[in-house]
């Protein structure tokens, strides 16, 4: 493996195809990615497989997945079992704690057995370790997919695997990617040092100093790599880098419980409805199990950020579960890297939606029609978070200040209704934005009002934000200003920007922002006309960072 440096590219460097239609620039805030043709809405922009995935610790306890690709396996009876098995703190047994299940004769039917679940057959590792456990859906899996598990086998990395499990589960998806064979493709991705990655108090970088340190250590002890393998080990700061991409790019995998699928089709069965619905409360029963083990053991886990989640359970989801959303077996959970994915900037107005297909492949449909030379957007985020929300968000999690298209109409939005002290004084992660919008109204020769109204009237969509901020979702705003004059930003000869600072709430809100009407024919083609405009009016360089991490 080459070694890992700063990606220091020169501005307006090509960096190649990533897929078809899709090319890498380094532009002036990182890399990016570019359409080199259309797109239409509905297309597909890429699919891929992971350079390297892992189930969670905690998914582990209560599903059994494929190493290569995370399928889920086992027979519907073998399923139920290892969740009973893992009930806390005492195990519970099919055979004995529900023998009027086990004996039921319906458990072993096809439709609940390999056939049904769709995979060939479980296929034992042939690493040649006595004490291994790994399985895979297939022998064809096995051999394609199973080379990093190979390499792994071949060190002693138990102490290092229950160290990630206890504090930070991202160094295990590191070894994976120092041993996995397309660890060459980790080349050019963002790699920032995982202990400076975010801005964070002195006592989180402190303890993050720790385990880089401590797991360091524990993988020059188990490194048992010879020249012949091809593979070095690398420096303490590689590998503080290899933890930043793991943190910075990573991708949650869910990959759907077939058993569930079969389930629901039983409950709609003359065959199985009995079997379903007569049994509701052990379907609870087993629904409860994997719901509380995977939020035990995800809490056990070490906090490396302020802004962790602690993991809860959603008791009336158990509840619901066996005749609502059918999800009475855990999903199977993990982790993965991708190399199309991590080329991607935000935007909480996407053109493409990424999505897991199942086992360890994420797809990116097109959201809308999408022009050569227009940047691949997607969205960290959930975009219909209200617009402070989503402003936090990128700074506490990802260190940039989103300025999109959306949040700029929507700040624009909020300053027309109470004016810019009192949006400042909300909410402390709205002022770099209204600042920045000061200064290009400035800039442009327009008051912060005239700029707003130009913003939200020139933006390609419109949102609304209500006063009360309690909906956020994108939809027609049939109040949006419409000077007479198209915006120009050479324009010099205005007078001095008047700041709305200095105006009370009333006085701020403009009749055209409160007063709905419903849009004409002709007013509907501007808009129209409008938006085919306001693609061009997205300006580069005003997306920060462009890597996705979900927590």
């Amino acid at each position: 493996m080459g070694r890992i440096q700063p990606c220091t590219d020169d501005l307006g460097a090509d960096n190649g195809d990533i897929a078809d239609g899709l090319r890498v620039f380094q532009v002036e805030h990182g890399k990016a990615v570019f359409a080199t043709k259309a797109f239409k809405k509905g297309d597909i922009a890429f699919e891929e497989d992971a350079i390297a995935s892992s189930q969670h610790f905690y998914s582990r306890k209560v599903t059994t997945a494929c190493e290569g690709c995370l399928r889920t396996l086992g027979s519907l009876r073998t399923r139920l079992g290892k969740i009973l098995q893992a009930n806390q703190p005492n195990a519970l047994f099919l055979e004995t704690d529900f023998p009027e299940i086990a004996t039921d004769s319906t458990l072993d039917d096809p439709h609940f057995s390999r056939e049904g679940m769709k995979y060939e057959k479980i296929t034992a590792c042939d690493c040649g370790r006595d004490d291994c456990r790994v399985v895979y859906c297939s022998e064809k899996c096995r051999e394609t997919r199973g080379i990093t598990h190979r390499m792994v086998a071949k060190g002693e990395w138990s102490d290092f695997f229950k160290y990630a499990a206890k504090y930070h589960e991202n160094i295990k998806i590191g070894l994976y990617l120092l041993l996995c064979p397309r660890r060459g493709e980790l080349q050019g991705l963002y790699n920032p040092s995982w202990t400076q990655l975010e801005n964070i108090e002195q006592k989180w970088i402190d303890l993050r100093k720790k385990i880089l340190h401590d797991s360091y250590e524990m993988l020059k002890k188990g490194w048992v790599y010879a020249e012949t393998d091809q593979i070095q080990l690398c420096s303490i700061d590689e590998w503080d880098r290899i933890l930043g991409i793991v943190d910075f790019t990573s991708k949650d995998l869910r990959s759907v419980n077939q058993a569930n699928i079969q389930l629901v089709r039983a409950r709609r069965s003359e065959d199985f409805q009995s079997f379903y619905w007569d049994n509701a409360m052990f379907w609870t029963k087993v629904c409860e199990i994997g719901h509380h083990t995977q939020v035990y053991w995800a809490n056990t886990e070490e906090h490396t950020h302020p802004h962790q989640f602690i993991e809860k359970v959603d008791e009336s989801d158990i509840l619901t579960a066996f005749k609502k959303s059918g999800n009475v077996l855990p999903d199977i959970e993990a982790l993965g890297i991708f190399r199309c994915l991590a080329f991607l900037n935000h935007s909480c107005y996407p053109n493409v939606e990424v999505s897991c297909r199942g086992n360890d492949r994420i797809r990116a449909r097109v959201l809308r029609d999408i022009e050569p030379g227009e940047e691949i957007l997607m969205s960290y985020l959930d975009e219909d978070d209200p617009l402070e929300s989503r402003q936090k968000a990128t700074w506490v999690d990802y260190i940039f200040r989103c300025r999109c298209v959306k949040c700029r109409v929507q700040t624009a939005i909020h300053i027309l209704q109470i004016g810019v002290k009192a949006c400042k004084a909300k909410n402390e992660y709205m002022v770099d934005i209204i600042e920045w919008m000061k200064q290009r109204a400035k800039a442009d020769g327009l008051d912060i009002r005239a700029f707003c109204e130009e913003t939200i009237r020139c933006s390609p969509c419109v949102w609304v934000m209500p006063n009360d901020e309690s909906a956020t979702e994108d939809e027609p705003l049939n109040t949006v200003p419409k000077p007479e004059q198209q915006f120009c930003q050479n324009d010099t000869n205005v007078a001095e920007p008047e700041d709305l600072e200095s105006h009370p709430v009333d006085e701020c809100v403009t009749p055209s922002v409160v007063e709905s009407t419903a849009p004409s024919d002709a007013e509907k083609e501007n808009k129209e006309q409008e938006v085919k405009k306001g693609r061009s009016l997205e300006e580069p360089g005003e997306l920060f960072v462009w890597h996705k991490r979900e927590r």
